[in-house]
């Protein structure tokens, strides 16, 4: 199993735009908590489940506009790709690196 604890930055292609992210992750066999720092807030990563490689977890963002953003992330060493499906929008494409 891949060690994903610590931080990381991450860019989502979404519709409205670059968003960067702050992941501050902590696992615990296959449970995964944390938190998420937008532009706007911060927030509790939820539902954090580390299967091998692979992150699935979701956050609850309350600005720009209540929504829930689901992710699914693969992590191969320092670097992380995905996917983050925002609500109505289309999942949008996620890269990054360990902080």
């Amino acid at each position: 199993m891949t060690d994903i604890d610590g931080t990381w930055d991450i860019v989502i292609a979404s519709p409205i735009g670059r968003q960067e992210v702050a992941l501050k992750l902590t696992t615990d066999g296959t449970a995964v908590t944390g938190t998420a720092q937008t532009s706007a807030e911060l927030v509790d990563v939820d539902n954090g489940e580390l299967n091998g490689d692979v992150l699935s977890c979701s956050v609850d963002l309350r600005k720009p506009f209540p929504m829930t953003v689901t992710y699914t992330l693969a992590f191969d060493g320092d670097a992380i790709t995905g996917k983050a499906k925002a609500g109505p929008f289309p999942a949008s494409k996620v890269t990054g690196n360990r902080a």
